[in-house]
C-alpha cells in the first residue's frame, strides 16, 4: 500500500489582547480657563499596535482630542456653565479591531465675580466666586494706567464656592482690584490657561481670570 504524506501551512495570529483606557478625574474649572487631559491608553499587545484616540459625537463646541497622543483640549466659554460630560474612545489596529472609552466631567463655574464691603476700620472685605480647592491671589493698583499690579498675600485658597479677603485702605485712596486663578487641586492652571491631570505641571506664571473693581474710600464728614 503506497503511503500518502500532505503538507499543512498553519498560521497563527496573535491573539488582540483588550485595551484599556486609564480612569480620569472630573475637572473643575472657571469659563475660559483651558482644560488639558491626556489621555493614557494600556496595551498590552508586542509589538505595540497602532491606537487612535477621538471624541464621540456628543462632545461640547470647541472640543478636540489629538488622534495620535490623546491630548484632550477645550476652552469651555459661559455658555458651557455646569457639567459637561466628555467621552473620548481609543481604537487599536489589531484583528479584530478593539476599543475603550471613558468618560469624565468637566463642571465649569463663572469667573470670579468680585464684590467689596466697606467695614468700621478702614477694612475692605473683598468676596467673590471661587472653587473648592482652588487658590486664588487678590491684587490692586492706585490708578487706572498703573502698569504694575501689587499682590494682597497671602494667597487664598477657596474652602467653599465663596472666598474672601481683607485689604486695609487708606481714608481718601483709591483703588483697583482684580482677583487671578492661581492653581486648584483639582485643575491646575499654568501657562497659557493650560490644566493638566498629572498635576505635575508647574505654575508658570499667573493666568488673570479677574472682575476688576474699582473702590473710592470717602473720608467721612461729621456735624
Amino acid at each position: 500500500m503506497a503511503e500518502t504524506t500532505n503538507a499543512f501551512l498553519f498560521t497563527v495570529l496573535p491573539i488582540n489582547h483588550a485595551l484599556v483606557l486609564v480612569w480620569v478625574p472630573n475637572k473643575l474649572v472657571h469659563a475660559q480657563m483651558r482644560v488639558c487631559v491626556t489621555s493614557v491608553a494600556l496595551d498590552p499587545d508586542v509589538p505595540s499596535q497602532t491606537l487612535t484616540y477621538s471624541l464621540c459625537t456628543n462632545a461640547p463646541a470647541g472640543a478636540r482630542v489629538d488622534p495620535v497622543n490623546g491630548v484632550f483640549e477645550w476652552v469651555p466659554d459661559e455658555s458651557c456653565l455646569g457639567t459637561n460630560i466628555i467621552n473620548i474612545t481609543v481604537g487599536d489596529d489589531g484583528k479584530p479591531p478593539l476599543s475603550d472609552t471613558i468618560s469624565f466631567a468637566v463642571i465649569v463655574f463663572e469667573r470670579p465675580q468680585l464684590m467689596a464691603h466697606l467695614t468700621s476700620t478702614n477694612g475692605l472685605t473683598l468676596t467673590w466666586s471661587s472653587i473648592p480647592g482652588g487658590v486664588y491671589r487678590v491684587q490692586f493698583k492706585s490708578g487706572f494706567d498703573d502698569m504694575e499690579w501689587r499682590d494682597i498675600e497671602p494667597d487664598i485658597t477657596a474652602t467653599d464656592f465663596m472666598a474672601e479677603a481683607v485689604d486695609v485702605v487708606e481714608w481718601g485712596s483709591a483703588r483697583f482690584y482684580r482677583v487671578a486663578v492661581w492653581c486648584n487641586s483639582i485643575a491646575r492652571l499654568a501657562a497659557r490657561r493650560t490644566v493638566c491631570n498629572s498635576g505635575l505641571t508647574p505654575v508658570q506664571e499667573l493666568e488673570c481670570h479677574r472682575a476688576n473693581f474699582f473702590v473710592v474710600v470717602m473720608r467721612s464728614v461729621s456735624g
